[in-house]
């Protein structure tokens, strides 16, 4: 069947078998590459907002509520693990083959070690963030997260997993997306403008895009010359 109007990316467990979000308790799988889709349930009432794929074929996904869930490789069942705290968990990354972090819309950072089975919660948010939409780790510790922020930043650094934070100038607004390939990186707007960094996130630059009146809603680098956008406007 057709589906359009999710909820989350997909995420792929292998080459044939993916899921996304769609809506409160539902998730949509694909058993034959993306060629069809069928809806099931999450077990869960509330609506998923991001996954992403463990080394091994395991699935996580959060979403509303601070909720967790994961789905081991082979299987087509969702089991919840917890919720983390009452804020919706807006991104998640995994970073290593049981470590992963996620990120929730006022900004804190929840770390896990062992495949989402307990967390590690940052102390506290980017000052200044008015509300997180994703990141990107490199590890359990540095990363950023990127936003919405009018009054200070909306891209922020951290070094210690999220206790403590370096906001990025010369950027406001509404941000959705930010990637990392090695030295290069990217962080997207809403308005379709994508700002680029060849040295760490030390200095930034902005990427002209073709056409006109685009706008962002996610983005992936395969490495520091290869990514893709998707947005609309064309």
């Amino acid at each position: 069947m057709p589906i359009s109007g999710g909820t989350s990316a997909p995420a792929f467990a292998d080459a044939q078998t993916g899921y996304f979000g769609f809506g409160a308790g539902i998730v949509v799988r694909t058993a034959d590459a993306g060629a069809s889709w069928t809806p099931i349930s999450s077990g869960s009432g509330n609506t998923i907002l991001d996954m992403d794929r463990f080394a091994n074929g395991d699935l996580i996904a959060v979403g509303e509520a601070g909720q967790v869930l994961t789905r081991g490789a082979g299987s087509i069942t969702w089991r919840i693990r917890g919720t983390l705290g009452a804020a919706s968990l807006v991104s998640v990354q995994v970073v290593g083959p049981q470590a992963v972090l996620t990120v929730d819309q006022t900004g804190i950072v929840h770390r896990s070690a062992d495949a989402g089975a307990t967390w590690v919660t940052a102390a506290i948010a980017p000052a200044g963030l008015n509300s997180a939409a994703a990141l990107h780790f490199n590890g359990l510790n540095e990363g950023w997260v990127i936003g919405q922020g009018f009054g200070g930043a909306a891209l922020f650094h951290t070094i210690d997993g999220g206790n403590a934070w370096t906001a990025v100038p010369d950027f406001q607004g509404s941000y959705v997306a930010v990637d990392f390939a090695g030295a290069s990186g990217w962080a997207a707007a809403a308005f379709g403008a994508i700002n680029r960094t060849v040295d760490a996130g030390a200095s930034w630059s902005e990427v002209p895009l073709p056409g006109n009146g685009l706008s962002i809603a996610d983005m992936d680098f395969w490495d520091s010359s290869v990514g893709y956008a998707v947005g609309g406007g064309g």
